[in-house]
């Protein structure tokens, strides 16, 4: 970076994690570099307005202004509960021009700065607590946090049913994390995968510390939310492949979920990198914990728990056991004793109890 830039824009371990993927993928050190950084564009910053606390007399200037029924006792009334709202946002609101906005400026009750504003944020959650974990779940978090407090390295791999409740493993796990100040990332196969991710996400930890980055946020918006983990403002990212190079400085707990799917594979551009390996990587630079986790894990990633490469944690039951019932029916059978029917009998009969008890029925194609 020149001698005129305020801090790097990269830091010396993901130049290091650059120079390791340029040697691991056969791809040059721009290329490398432009995988790691996102496009830089502009920060968007908006005209704010606030009370002037630093105004000598100030309190006596506000009695003066609220003394009489002018616009400028409006924009006064809609600022003394201390907010900073931006001057376009007071004119739309409350319907009036400039004037009389520059003119409680000039008394000095007001005071205009300009602050940032990140594109893409989040809406307000209703907060949800940690639901009580069963023993399996238990057990894996005292696994991942005896790695989180000791900076072991060795990855983890979760091999998990479906519904044995893995989210709530790595959501305790993260709690852990944020307690004793690291950061952390969470990658998910696809991007259609990320809304629901994040609404648990946001509702358990707070729209503060949560961020998204994938690549269907506008340029604009992927550029505020890696600048927002370069500056610390968050703790927690998430998004599929590409999220693998968020810039935290104190990164602990990496959570690859689903870690058997292909997207984490990038084969269409260079560098054609795998997250599962670059996570591996940012452990050895940062002393962080790499989680996967799949209810079918790749052959690669079992086989190294099973040579102790992984530490594997098996959770072999669903939550509160809720498997659900499931019958085969040999449509053969149907056929000989005269069902001509695409549906079996049996499953006639289950929609029209269904029916009958104001439920509602889903049934799946092989096909459109």
């Amino acid at each position: 970076y020149s001698v005129t830039d305020k801090e790097p824009l990269i830091s010396k371990k993901m130049i290091e994690l650059a120079y390791w993927m340029k040697e691991k993928y056969y791809c040059s050190i721009g290329s490398a570099i432009m995988a790691i950084t996102p496009k830089i564009v502009k920060e968007k910053a908006f005209k704010c307005v606030s009370v002037n606390k630093k105004c000598e007399n100030l309190s006596e200037k506000i009695q003066q202004v609220l003394k009489k029924q002018t616009k400028q006792k409006v924009v006064l009334e809609m600022l003394l509960n201390g907010s900073v709202v931006p001057v376009s946002h007071i004119k739309n609101l409350l319907g009036v021009t400039d004037s009389p906005i520059d003119s409680l400026v000039k008394k000095g009750v007001l005071v205009i700065e300009n602050v940032q504003t990140y594109r893409g944020n989040f809406e307000y959650r209703n907060r949800t607590i940690a639901p009580i974990l069963n023993e399996e779940q238990t057990n894996a978090v005292n696994v991942l946090n005896d790695s989180i407090d000791n900076q072991n390295t060795k990855p983890i791999l979760i091999k998990g049913v479906t519904g044995s409740g893995k989210t709530e493993v790595y959501m305790a796990a993260i709690e852990r994390a944020l307690q004793i100040g690291k950061q952390c990332i969470v990658l998910v196969p696809e991007i259609s995968l990320t809304p629901q991710t994040v609404d648990r996400f946001l509702s358990r930890f707070g729209e503060e510390k949560i961020a998204v980055l994938h690549s269907k946020l506008s340029v604009g918006e992927r550029y505020d939310q890696w600048n927002r983990a370069r500056k610390n403002e968050i703790s927690v990212m998430i998004g599929p492949r590409s999220a693998i190079f968020t810039p935290f400085e104190n990164l602990g707990l990496v959570v690859i979920d689903e870690e058997h799917e292909t997207t984490y594979k990038s084969d269409q551009q260079s560098p054609k990198f795998d997250a599962r390996e670059v996570a591996e990587k940012l452990g050895e630079l940062y002393n962080s914990v790499t989680v996967l986790g799949s209810a079918t894990p790749s052959i690669t990633s079992f086989y190294k728990a099973k040579h102790n490469i992984y530490k594997l944690v098996q959770l072999n039951n669903r939550v509160n056991n809720a498997y659900p019932d499931v019958k085969i029916v040999d449509m053969r059978s149907e056929l000989a004793e005269g069902n001509k029917s695409i549906f079996s009998r049996d499953l006639q009969y289950n929609i029209s109890k269904a029916i009958s008890n104001g439920e509602q029925i889903i049934l799946f194609l092989n096909r459109r």
